[in-house]
């Protein structure tokens, strides 16, 4: 999360990884839901860009 604003992206990514808890003990594992949190990582098309094949393969196989 890139909002200009440290404490509203930590607060985001905190909220994010929570989710993530919250789906693993509703039995949605690794295998139906992948989380990556990149320190530093903008929130840009370029950024999207170089995480979409991983996102691709995740999906589609």
């Amino acid at each position: 999360a890139e909002t200009g604003r440290p404490d509203v992206n930590a607060e985001t990514v905190k909220n994010v990884l929570l989710l993530e808890r919250m789906f693993g003990r509703a039995r949605l594992g690794p295998r139906r839901l992948r989380v990556r949190v990149e320190e530093g990582a903008g929130h840009t098309e370029s950024a999207w860009a170089a995480r979409l094949p991983e996102a691709l393969e995740f999906l589609f196989g």
